[in-house]
């Protein structure tokens, strides 16, 4: 199945799902006083909202820049932006929100930079959010003792200690003894050639580009902690900046219409959903993203606002950046489509 294949049913699906809950989150909570709430709302703040997106998104690209020059292959900021909005796309339109990683490991290897590397950049995007996890969200249960005490948070809990048990012991068994990977890969191929199920010698090129990666992937990793300290500190203040004007658009829309919210607790519930929602096997986290927040964030907002509250999050936090996501993966798709008939009328 092509790539376009692929994007179109996932994004099928996707809007499916997204549609339907927000339907019922709907008819569940609006009333005359949404109505009202929304008249009264204050286009100010709806500017707000995408200055402090804008903030987001343009610190999220230097931290790629930033993370990529240690690595001695700077990007442009457009490159950045667009790995970053490509894979908020492809999230929304595969299963596990994993789909795109290979486009954005695509996009790093049009700038020279080999897929080890870009794997080593995406993986310390991903880390230095991580840590910001790590440290805040103790902190967070100490303060908010019943925040996870429904039935969804503690399912969603309960799936991500697995789905994260599994990465963590994959990563650690590719930093400290790929030789066992080596091996796996190895005993898989030479049981495909027994069986004489695929061509073999194309997929023992392939697992040889595989190790040659991993090589690459855990050299970016040494030169990173050894000689490249201050950048790492550079990317994760870039991170948290990067994070405040992300998680500062939920206040503010609920200021804007017409409420006082405790701006650190729906700050914290941010956070707490972001990291809940990782690897949710609905494509973009459609469907568990929305009843999620309505969850955690009732404890904030008043029911009958919590139907347009949820969208107006969506849309900052996922829709926006995502259609950019969708611009740009169409753009290299059909650029994509005119090399290949440059090629074919060459051949001719």
């Amino acid at each position: 199945m092509t790539l376009r294949k692929r994007v179109n049913i996932g994004l099928r699906v996707f809007l499916i799902i997204t549609v339907l809950t927000i339907i019922v989150i709907g008819v569940l909570t609006i009333d005359k006083r949404t109505w009202t709430a929304l008249k009264h709302f204050h286009i100010g703040y709806l500017l707000l909202c995408f200055i402090l997106w804008g903030g987001y998104i343009s610190m999220d690209g230097f931290r790629v820049q930033i993370l990529s020059s240690a690595l001695g292959k700077r990007v442009s900021i457009k490159t950045a932006i667009a790995v970053i909005t490509s894979g908020l796309f492809l999230a929304a339109v595969t299963p596990f929100q994993t789909g795109g990683l290979p486009v954005q490991l695509y996009i790093l290897k049009k700038e020279d930079i080999s897929i080890g590397k870009g794997s080593v950049i995406l993986l310390f995007r991903g880390i230095l959010e991580l840590l910001i996890f790590i440290f805040v969200v103790p902190l967070i249960f100490l303060h908010y003792k019943g925040l996870l005490t429904t039935n969804i948070m503690n399912a969603l809990i309960r799936y991500l200690f697995i789905i994260y048990g599994v990465g963590l012991f994959l990563l650690i068994l590719l930093l400290v003894n790929p030789s066992i990977l080596k091996k796996l890969l190895y005993r898989f191929y030479f049981f495909l050639k027994r069986k004489q199920i695929v061509k073999t010698k194309r997929l023992l090129r392939f697992f040889r580009r595989i190790f040659k990666e991993v090589q690459d992937f855990r050299k970016s990793l040494r030169l990173y902690f050894s000689k490249q300290k201050s950048k790492l500190f550079l990317a994760f203040l870039v991170t948290v900046i990067s994070y405040i004007c992300l998680f500062f658009i939920a206040p503010v829309m609920l200021i804007g219409l017409g409420e006082k919210p405790p701006i650190l607790e729906t700050v914290y519930l941010q956070l707490v959903l972001k990291f809940l929602l990782f690897f949710v096997p609905t494509p973009g986290a459609s469907g568990v993203s929305e009843a999620a927040f309505v969850s955690l964030f009732k404890r904030v907002s008043p029911a009958h606002l919590l139907g347009i509250y949820v969208v107006l999050w969506r849309l900052f936090t996922f829709y926006i950046g995502a259609a950019i996501g969708g611009f740009v993966i169409v753009r290299m798709l059909q650029k994509g489509e005119e090399e290949e008939i440059e090629k074919h009328r060459k051949r001719r």
